[in-house]
């Protein structure tokens, strides 16, 4: 089964403006720009952050994508695991050329 047809179907959707991650899911943050009041469970979260090299709702003690950071490498073995203790947090195609 292609992407297009599971984002057709409704298996995976599109979402952004993330507020925080909890234990289960994802408090997202509303058009309006207000911060939901009931978390969303989720399987998995796909960042799909685009060519500017910066992830600021990561927070910085976990890996340090801010966009103000000084330089613009990102500690990631192999290009998409964070050199740090926390676990289960990977990032694709996050590859700098």
């Amino acid at each position: 089964v292609s992407l297009h047809e599971q984002l057709e179907k409704g298996w995976i959707q599109v979402r952004k403006g993330i507020s925080r991650f909890t234990e289960n899911g994802v408090v997202f943050i509303d058009k309006e720009g207000k911060v939901e009041s009931h978390e969303t469970p989720v399987d998995a979260v796909v960042f799909a952050t685009g060519y500017r090299q910066q992830a600021g709702f990561i927070d910085p003690r976990v890996v340090d994508m801010r966009w103000e950071r000084e330089g613009n490498d990102v500690p990631l073995w192999k290009g998409c695991l964070p050199i740090t203790p926390y676990k289960g947090l990977g990032f694709i195609n996050f590859i700098q050329s």
